[in-house]
């Protein structure tokens, strides 16, 4: 591991993972993400990659711990995981190389083309200077995938492939259901969540945690800004 203290290995490893991610999304099918959108999903992942490489340059070898941890607790959460404390075993993104995913008969089925697009989201409302992002410690089960800053709010966004992997963040205490600093981005339909205490958010005016359905985003939207406008909102920060 001390070797990616060297720029370019830091770098070659961010390179890797962000072109599985840019490889996710040449797999998306919907009519809302032509070529042009896929492009701006890209450019979106690049400024995540931008703003990881900066973050990391005061200690490159701790960004590689980071990112390691960080994979391993996102990716536990996205496939429904016990959501244990502590450092999470680091799961590759996809077992072959970016150029060979698209031979993968299972990836379409799997939520990961809908996460990566998700994170082009996210990253294209970074160049927008809607937030900035930034994470949690891994090792805690609270954490998210990233922490969305923006001036009047933040959010931990947690990824789940499905909505049964949702109940698992909340039965694991991820988070609590009222939380107000939670997005969940799921990659298929979302079942609406009964608050259990409506009246604590008419007393706070703070919205519970909210729920992002990316794939509802992609079918039902007729353009690519139609489809970051709806996103942005539903973030709701």
């Amino acid at each position: 591991m001390p070797a990616f203290g060297k720029p370019l290995l830091l770098a070659l490893l961010l390179k890797t993972l962000f072109g599985k991610l840019a490889a996710f999304t040449d797999l998306l099918t919907s009519p809302a993400v032509d070529v042009g959108g896929k492009k701006r999903l890209i450019d979106g992942l690049k400024a995540l990659e931008h703003a990881a490489a900066q973050a990391g340059d005061a200690d490159r070898y701790e960004c590689a711990r980071t990112i390691s941890a960080l994979i391993g607790r996102a990716s536990d959460q996205f496939l429904g995981g016990a959501g244990s404390a502590g450092r999470r075993p680091y799961i590759p993104l996809h077992s072959q190389r970016a150029d060979l995913i698209q031979h993968d008969p299972a990836i379409g089925i799997s939520g990961r083309p809908e996460a990566a697009a998700a994170l082009g989201l996210i990253g294209q409302g970074l160049v927008a200077n809607q937030w900035s992002v930034a994470v949690d410690d891994p090792e805690q089960p609270t954490s998210g995938a990233l922490r969305l800053i923006a001036p009047a709010a933040e959010a931990r966004v947690f990824l789940a492939a499905n909505d049964e992997n949702i109940n698992q963040l909340v039965a694991s205490g991820a988070f609590d259901e009222d939380d107000a600093d939670v997005v969940v981005i799921c990659s298929r339909k979302v079942t609406p969540r009964q608050q259990r205490s409506p009246s604590a958010s008419m007393r706070t005016r703070k919205a519970p945690s909210r729920y992002v359905s990316v794939s509802d985003l992609l079918d039902n939207s007729a353009s690519f800004d139609e489809v970051q406008v709806r996103f942005n909102n539903e973030v709701g920060l």
